[in-house]
This record gives structure tokens, sequence and C-alpha cells, in this order.
């Protein structure tokens, strides 16, 4: 098993398009499992469905703000993986990479939030000086929205 690490997406506001909001990007020395991934808003209670998608990219998207992996066990090394505005980040991007491979998450309510936990079999690999991005696969009607969430992946 792989050491296990955190992309926290706190506090994000102004996510009214379809551009990436959250960006992982694994350097060349090794690749990244997606384990679980959290996503909900904390203060609206308009009833609205949504869904994500995770996008493989051939090139970066430029974030708002850097974000760092945080390391699950306090103890073990720091991520391979860096925060930087060019890998892993958050926010609205700026400039989004090239699309690839695109997954689409269920959809869900507004005032219930996501939760993904894929089953082994369906684990997505983010391979080598790869990128992966997610965001709303229609912008949210409700556009000021404040949003709370993380990403969890194993270095492979």
């Amino acid at each position: 098993m792989g050491r296990i690490f955190t992309i926290p997406l706190p506090s994000i506001t102004g996510l009214t398009s379809t551009a990436p909001f959250l960006q992982i990007a694994t350097p060349s020395t090794v690749r990244a499992r997606l384990l679980e991934f959290q996503l909900g808003q904390i203060n609206d209670e308009t009833n609205e469905q949504v869904a994500v998608t995770f996008d493989r990219r051939s090139t970066a998207s430029t974030m708002v703000a850097a974000a760092t992996p945080l390391k699950n066990d306090p103890d073990g090394a720091i991520s391979l993986l860096t925060g930087s505005t060019t890998t892993c980040g958050n926010g609205l991007a700026t400039v989004t990479g090239t699309t690839g491979d695109v997954w689409p998450l269920p959809g869900f309510n507004l005032l219930t939030g996501l939760q993904w936990f894929p089953t082994p079999a369906t684990q997505i690999i983010i391979g080598v000086s790869g990128f992966l991005t997610v965001q709303f696969a229609a912008a949210p009607a409700t556009g000021s929205l404040t949003w709370n969430g993380y990403l969890v992946f194993e270095e492979v």
C-alpha cells in the first residue's frame, strides 16, 4: 500500500462556471490513485441538483491557489506531489488545460453534498506527469455558495 494524502478544498467561492476548481498533478516519478472525493456547500438552503466530472488533461490548468497535499499519517514523509497554481491547486481556474478522458460522477443535491468512494475496480489512476481536474458538468444556478471538500489519493 502506498502513502495516502488529502488535498483540501477549503471555503471556495465564485464557482459559477464549468471551469476546473480542483487540480491534482503527478510528477514524473509517481502515479496517484483516487480513493475518495467529497464536496458540499455550507451556506444555502436551495434545493438544486448538480453534477461534477473528473477530467484527465494533457496540459495543466492554472488554478487560483496552491493546494499542498496533507499527510494522512503524521509520521510519514511528505507527498511527492506538490502544491502550486499549475500542479495541485484549487479555486476557479483562470486557464483550463486540454481535456482528455472525462468521468461523470453521480448528480447530487446541494443540500446533501457528494461523497464518492470508488470500488477498487473503478479507482481512477493518474499516470506520471499527469493532470486531473474536478469541475461542474453545468454551472450551478446558485452562484454565491461557499464550497468545502477534499480529495484523497494514494501514491502508487
